[in-house]
């Protein structure tokens, strides 16, 4: 409740320093990953899903009304087409699956992914960073871990952290890929 006195305004808490009236929204807990080494995969033809080492995180809602405030930070050099990206999730010591409702929809033959990093520039020294924030809903109170998987689009090859030539060269860098977990309060 707020109150008003001499003029000034005040919030009054519980007397153990909550405010047991305020609204929900506000962050608990939170869980960062970050990879500092690199990765490759390849594709001939077909997506070839791959999921990314060193980069699974793991978070224990307080309450089943709590959401997950999923950031991801994927750092990515690939030749000559995009690489995809999506997030598998599981909760307890359940199997990974697709977290589909971070997903584009389903049509056709299409991928159903999260986030893309543009592919085949002219310059293989390039990297690129796919960010997406996602707010999950898991209705639970058992450990729910994230795990990101990547794909270059078609034939070619996607690397972690790395460009696609990584030249010995001060203008060949290297990164750091990140997943941010933020519980948030109902």
């Amino acid at each position: 409740s707020t109150g008003e006195s001499g003029g000034n305004k005040f919030l009054r808490e519980d007397g153990d320093g909550t405010c047991s009236w305020q609204a929900g929204g506000k962050v608990l807990q939170v869980v960062q990953v970050v990879k500092t080494d690199t990765q490759d995969m390849s594709a001939s033809g077909n997506v070839n899903w791959t999921a990314v080492t060193g980069m699974e995180a793991s978070i224990t809602p307080s309450a089943t009304s709590s959401k997950i405030l999923i950031n991801v930070a994927l750092c990515i050099g690939c030749e000559p087409y995009s690489t995809f990206s999506k997030i598998q999730a599981k909760t307890g010591s359940g199997s990974y699956a697709d977290l589909t409702s971070a997903m584009g929809g389903a049509d056709g033959s299409r991928s159903r992914i999260m986030m893309s990093a543009v592919g085949g520039t002219a310059d293989p020294a390039e990297l690129s960073t796919m960010t997406m924030m996602f707010l999950d809903s898991p209705s639970t109170t058992s450990a729910r871990s994230y795990q990101p998987w990547f794909t270059a689009r078609h034939t070619g090859s996607a690397h972690i952290n790395k460009s696609q030539s990584d030249s010995n060269a001060d203008y060949s860098g290297r990164s750091i890929s990140t997943i941010t977990l933020m519980e948030i309060s109902a």
